[in-house]
């Protein structure tokens, strides 16, 4: 079952990126949900082959900095700087990313030129980031 579980998540991936790049679309959120040592890691892998086959600009990030190694990817902090204090309200958060990266053009350029961001261990992010 894991495997009919897994061929069928690839294909709403695959799904998704061929939609994204039909002229119509600019955005599509997606994403792969699993309980742990079920595959989502290797779905993804395959999912990111495919849409750089197709030309897509991708990066891989997380917050456990060894598994973002593993996918050649940053940690999120040194892709997107959030701010540490969750205790600051979200658009003051906003602001302060948003000032942050104006000062760092080229951090800036790589974002805005990404067409497929994976957030591995997307449940280990708080709300507001």
């Amino acid at each position: 079952s894991s495997f009919v579980s897994q061929v069928n998540v690839l294909k709403q991936f695959i799904s998704a990126i061929d939609s994204y790049l039909s002229p119509a679309t600019s955005f599509i959120p997606h994403f792969v949900l699993g309980k742990p040592e079920t595959g989502e890691s290797t779905v993804t892998l395959v999912a990111l082959r495919y849409s750089m086959c197709k030309g897509l600009n991708c990066m891989v990030t997380t917050l456990v900095g060894e598994k973002a190694a593993q996918f050649c990817g940053l940690h999120i902090h040194r892709l997107i700087p959030l701010p540490i204090n969750t205790k600051m309200p979200v658009m003051k958060q906003v602001e302060t990313t948003d000032r942050i990266l104006y000062r760092e053009p080229m951090r800036l350029t790589l974002l805005e030129n990404l067409d497929v961001l994976v957030i591995e261990e997307i449940g280990m992010l708080n709300s507001e980031q």
